[in-house]
């Protein structure tokens, strides 16, 4: 029988909208940051742009460190 518990470290997609609120950051900002590759840059899904939550998880846990 297969194990149905999702793996914690399990990779979730997020739009904008919700890396916006994670991070409290506005857009212009996020793409600012990318651009100087200071911020994990989104995954391209067809026309879609979409974070791992991994990442995101792991530049606010890195920022909250400094």
């Amino acid at each position: 029988m297969a194990n149905n518990t999702q793996n914690p470290t399990s990779h979730r997609l997020l739009r904008l909208k919700q890396v916006l609120e994670i991070t409290g950051l506005g857009k212009t900002k996020i793409y600012s940051l990318i651009k100087l590759n200071q911020f994990p840059a989104p995954k391209k899904i067809g026309r879609i742009s979409a974070w791992l939550n991994t990442d995101i998880d792991d530049w606010v846990t890195g920022c909250s460190s400094k």
